[in-house]
């Protein structure tokens, strides 16, 4: 599928299922878009790690998605979504700058 093809379906869509890659999240954040997100899992070969499963955990506990740990419980979380309203992202890449000028600052200095 190319891109643009993706991004119209993406920006019609009303629910996004996905698995738990940051960009992925991020971007469904950032076009508002309530999203039931499932980790990839390294039990199942299908990552090296769980990082995803700890990813998925945090912008859950933040109120930003619906986590999906079992798939067989799927419509359960499509009716999540009826009552869900996710919290609003907001980007905190000025702290990261700062922050980060400020630790390099110190080791020149």
């Amino acid at each position: 599928m190319e891109n643009t093809e993706f991004e119209r379906l993406f920006k019609n869509a009303d629910i996004i299922i996905t698995h738990a890659g940051v960009g992925n999240i991020i971007y469904g954040l950032e076009q508002h878009k309530k999203m039931i997100v499932a980790a990839r899992l390294e039990k199942f070969g299908e990552h090296v790690n769980d990082h995803q499963l700890q990813i998925l955990e945090s912008f859950a506990n933040d109120g930003y998605i619906i986590p999906l740990y079992e798939f067989d419980k799927l419509n359960e979380a499509i009716e999540q979504t009826k009552n869900f309203n996710p919290k609003e992202y907001q980007h905190n890449n000025t702290n990261f700058v700062n922050n980060l000028e400020k630790e390099i600052e110190k080791l020149i200095f």
